[in-house]
């Protein structure tokens, strides 16, 4: 019973999937901001950055937690309709399945959150952990 993984662990590493997809998500807008003729696109750009930041502290603080619980996020496939990760907890191998546009969906309203903007002017469906 002391193997199995607790609700919180799961929202945790849902957390550090969601907060990993949205760094990606914003190193690729970084780069497309140069590619558009904004007028202060360094501001953009540091705006990004400084969310980009923060999540970065928050995957660190997410890693240690699930390292101290026993849990190792070690591989990340792209499958067809969506992305696969491979997990140990506690000895145990196991395998998360996300689909793409659950993934999208959430990395969305993460984005949302990060950047203080309210998830009614975005196009995002709602999907929320009670």
């Amino acid at each position: 019973m002391e193997n199995m993984i607790t609700e919180e662990e799961m929202w945790m590493i849902y957390d550090y999937i969601t907060l990993s997809v949205v760094s990606d998500v914003i190193d690729h807008e970084v780069k497309k901001v140069d590619e558009v003729n904004f007028k202060f696109p360094t501001i953009i750009k540091g705006m990004y950055r400084q969310r980009q930041d923060l999540i970065f502290k928050d995957i660190f603080n997410l890693k240690v937690l699930l390292t101290g619980r026993g849990i190792k996020i070690y591989k990340k496939k792209k499958i067809a309709d969506g992305v696969e990760y491979k997990f140990s907890c506690r000895a145990q191998e196991h395998t998360l399945y996300y689909l793409s546009e659950t993934l999208k969906i959430q990395a969305s309203m993460k984005m949302c959150e990060l950047l203080d903007v309210d998830q009614s002017k975005c196009e995002v469906a709602i999907w929320q952990k009670n």
